[in-house]
């Protein structure tokens, strides 16, 4: 089952470092979309590593995460 986990940043500095890292432990680029308006970084993924990207995201220091 998929999942989507996104993250809020207050700057694109942090949207963008989060999504380096996503890809550079492994997160294909093709499961990242982020949203440059409002400063998202979104990750559909499957709920079984969920956790890994949850940490992944929250290192960037986030406004919010939210799980769907």
């Amino acid at each position: 089952m998929a999942i989507t986990v996104t993250g809020v940043y207050d700057s694109m500095d942090k949207v963008l470092n989060a999504v380096d890292e996503l890809v550079s432990s492994g997160i294909p680029r093709e499961e990242i979309y982020v949203d440059e308006d409002s400063k998202r970084v979104l990750v559909t993924t499957a709920t079984d590593i969920e956790p890994t990207i949850t940490d992944l995201l929250k290192r960037h220091d986030p406004i919010e995460i939210k799980e769907r």
